[in-house]
């Protein structure tokens, strides 16, 4: 479609063919400067392989298609039921049975890694709780798996009884880096100094005491971080306070 010369600067649309006369001449000036469609069969395949290679094999079946159409007008045309049994072989092979049995190996190989996952979580508790880790009745085991948060002067104290104790640096939650203060080790009785401190602030330290946490990131020397988890006597579970900060070593009170 073009646009009419008159009509009082309106511009009413016209068929290009028809009303716009000038439209046919710069039609055929264009369609000058287009390479002519090759007319014998082989050259015109040559260049369909040429139009696939560019575009990838995800046009096959597209480029098939206007193959057939091209090609009908010379004199190797393309036959309709070569065509469409070619296509068939690009669709994907399926085959029920087959489907079936990679769906049950696939299943089958799933419940291998979660039975495999399942036992490789429960090794360490089973070992704890064979070394009396989890105390004479299993009370302390719903505390494993669980971790405690608190912050003090910009730091955030992370303590996970069983697993690990972690320090987190000042800024926001999102920047803040984790350091790995230790890993758990043992429980130890308490001492007397710590024992002492809380009869005078009229607080009980728990029955089996304190968590040691060894094996952190290295700190100044090398040396590696250790922790210690001191336990006390409450109505419920949270972090009270950080206590014994210095380079390497830390406390926190459950």
């Amino acid at each position: 479609k073009g646009q009419s010369a008159g009509g009082g600067g309106g511009g009413g649309v016209c068929d290009a063919a028809g009303a716009c006369g000038h439209a046919r001449e710069h039609e055929a000036a264009l369609l000058q400067l287009l390479e002519p469609l090759p007319e014998d069969g082989g050259a015109l395949r040559a260049v369909l392989r040429a139009l696939h290679a560019e575009l990838g094999a995800g046009a096959t079946s597209a480029l098939a298609q206007a193959a057939r159409e091209l090609l009908a007008e010379t004199e190797s045309p393309l036959d309709d039921a070569a065509v469409a049994a070619a296509l068939e072989l690009l669709e994907p092979f399926r085959h029920d049975e087959a489907e079936a049995a990679r769906a049950a190996h696939k299943a089958a190989v799933e419940a291998v890694q979660e039975a495999s996952e399942a036992e490789r979580q429960l090794a360490p508790k089973e070992a704890i709780a064979a070394s009396g880790g989890y105390g004479a009745g299993l009370e302390w085991r719903q505390l494993h798996g669980r971790c405690f948060e608190a912050e003090d002067r910009g730091f955030t104290y992370k303590a996970c009884p069983f697993q690990e104790m972690r320090q987190g640096s000042p800024g926001g939650r999102a920047s803040r880096q984790q350091t790995l203060l230790g890993n758990f080790t043992r429980w130890e009785p308490v001492s007397g100094e710590r024992a002492s401190q809380l009869a005078r602030a009229g607080r009980t330290p728990s029955e089996l005491g304190t968590m040691r946490f060894e094996g952190g990131a290295a700190c100044g020397g090398g040396a590696a971080r250790r922790a210690t988890l001191y336990f006390e006597c409450g109505e419920q579970d949270a972090l009270l306070e950080v206590t014994d900060v210095h380079l390497c070593t830390c406390g926190l009170a459950l």
